[in-house]
This record gives structure tokens, sequence and C-alpha cells, in this order.
């Protein structure tokens, strides 16, 4: 199992934009033993709409759509 990766200031910006998705912050952040699953419910629930994030922060948040780390394309 692995913590969140998805920083504050990314998920910060997800609350301010989409307020309905932050359930899902707040069991991230309350469970990180399951930060997979809730990283990647999260990724896909933003990713599916508008997005407001810059193009890289919304590029790394979209390897959280497949289990992977926020980011980990860059690898």
């Amino acid at each position: 199992m692995r913590e969140k990766t998805i920083p504050d200031s990314v998920l910060a910006a997800i609350r301010d934009h989409r307020p309905h998705l932050g359930r899902i912050i707040d069991n991230l952040n309350a469970h990180p033993g399951q930060a997979v699953q809730f990283e990647k419910a999260l990724a896909h629930a933003y990713l599916t709409g508008e997005t407001r994030l810059s193009a890289l922060d919304t590029w790394r948040l979209s390897s959280c759509c497949v289990g992977r780390p926020f980011g980990a394309y860059a690898d």
C-alpha cells in the first residue's frame, strides 16, 4: 500500500473547482491505506469534466486514473 501522492495544493484546487468531490478528498486524507482507490476515483471524476488545473497537473493527475502515483508518467 502507498500513501496519497496527489499534492495538497492540487487537492485544494480540485475542491475549489468541484466542491462535490470534497468527500472523496476527505476520504483520501482520512484513509491513507486506500490511497490508490481514492486517487483513482478522484482523478476519473475530475478529469471527466472541465479541468482548471494547469496542463502539467492535469497530465500528472491522469496517471492516477490507472492506479499509478500522481505524475508517474513523468518517470
